[in-house]
């Protein structure tokens, strides 16, 4: 299975100290549980303790949120740490990583999000009025609006060669 994972930045990575890429770690998971917002004047002091720009805050987080994807495609240790070597990634971060096997099956429930669950879905075909005047012609379209447990409603539209892709 090929996995796709951000490959190592030594440039950025290696005046991280372990500590920190420990907590970096953690604000990853915490923001694939959607359980974990940061204050912005919260992330601006860390960002300006531990010297980091917000690109390269983004990045840190790009590669952690990728490394937890392949933690959680993999099925062994061992497949795990193959694919972050392959990756570039050093020994001693993939030594210090806190995602243990044996609890990724609380990280799996921990990351199922309540509150995207589906309560409704709608949808209406849009057959818009073509008109000589346009001198274009407008394809049907359908609008799809989706209700969440927590009624927000979300609108999205779908040519109809993409719909018919979708069952």
């Amino acid at each position: 299975m090929e996995h796709k994972i951000v490959n190592f930045n030594q440039e950025l990575c290696s005046n991280i100290s372990n500590k920190l890429h420990k907590q970096l770690l953690k604000v990853a998971l915490k923001s694939l549980e959607n359980q974990f917002d940061i204050p912005s004047d919260n992330l601006e002091k860390f960002k300006s303790d531990n010297n980091i720009t917000d690109e390269q805050f983004c990045d840190l987080m790009e590669m952690y949120i990728s490394l937890i994807n392949v933690f959680i495609r993999c099925n062994k240790k061992e497949e795990f740490e193959e694919v972050l070597v392959t990756h570039g990634y050093p020994s001693s971060l993939i030594e210090n990583i806190p995602l243990k096997f044996d609890n990724k099956e609380a990280i799996l429930s921990s990351m199922k999000d309540t509150k995207l669950a589906i309560n409704k879905l709608d949808y209406k075909i849009d057959i818009s009025l073509q008109s000589k005047i346009l001198n274009k012609v407008i394809l049907p379209s359908v609008i799809f609006t989706l209700t969440y447990a927590d009624n927000k409603d979300v609108t999205f539209s779908a040519d109809s060669s993409t719909f018919h892709k979708l069952s």
